[in-house]
């Protein structure tokens, strides 16, 4: 099953790109970058998932050629992009 695959598969920071992201006492970080993705104890690793994935299918859907970029503001990931201003906070 392929929705199997996906929610096994290990979920790569959208800030470095190279560390898998761990959940830990209710934060979301990166072993790679030690970045803490969520702090909040809001969000678990496959919510992260579903708010990434919602990010890039909102910018595909604008047809912009770039690709989105993520960082943090204020303890929270946003992803943004240059070309077409496109910015989604993943909360």
């Amino acid at each position: 099953n392929n929705n199997n695959n996906t929610i096994n598969s290990p979920l790569y920071c959208p800030l470095c790109k190279f560390g898998t992201l761990q959940q830990i006492f209710g934060n979301i970080l990166c072993h790679k970058c030690n970045s803490v993705l969520v702090d909040s104890g809001n969000l678990d690793l496959e919510g992260l998932r579903l708010n990434l994935r919602m990010a890039f299918d909102n910018h595909n859907r604008i047809n912009c050629l770039d690709e989105i970029s993520f960082f943090m503001r204020d303890g929270v990931s946003v992803g943004h992009c240059e070309i077409c201003g496109f910015q989604m906070t993943i909360q």
